[in-house]
């Protein structure tokens, strides 16, 4: 097979010798759904986790952030799923956009946090990311309670 450099030969040799470690690593990051297929179809439960993580480190390394996050989400991976959307928020500027974006971040990130059944305490970014969040929702509460002042006294 090694003389035939056919990309099937590839996939073909990864099924005849259950290396998916290695599909992975040799595949390129252009056929990462591909390769996701692929893992989803023929690895087994026990490696599954692992090599959706390995994908997903690859997908962000080669600077596909939404790809990446996804393979995280398959991984079970919230601590990186959770900082990929974080690093999205960058991109948000201030104002009601950037509290949107945030909000909508939280919501997937919770939500992943609690069906991943993720061990007490939560993930770092998780933590972080709520952190930030109260912030921000406390300096408009407080923006509010100082409108509503200058209007009672004003």
């Amino acid at each position: 097979m090694d003389r035939v450099p056919k990309p099937f030969m590839q996939i073909l040799r990864a099924s005849m010798d259950s290396d998916w470690a290695g599909l992975v690593k040799t595949r390129p990051v252009s056929a990462w759904r591909e390769t996701l297929a692929l893992l989803a179809t023929y690895s087994s439960a026990d490696e599954w986790a692992g090599l959706c993580d390995q994908l997903a480190r690859r997908l962000a390394a080669s600077g596909q952030a939404h790809a990446a996050s996804l393979c995280y989400v398959c991984a079970g991976n919230v601590d990186a799923a959770v900082s990929h959307w974080g690093g999205a928020l960058a991109a948000a500027s201030g104002g009601d956009a950037a509290v949107a974006a945030m909000q909508g971040v939280i919501e997937k990130s919770v939500v992943f946090g609690l069906a991943s059944g993720g061990k007490r305490g939560g993930s770092g970014s998780l933590a972080e990311l709520v952190t930030a969040y109260a912030g921000l929702l406390a300096s408009q509460v407080w923006g509010v309670g100082m409108s509503i002042a200058g209007w009672l006294c004003g």
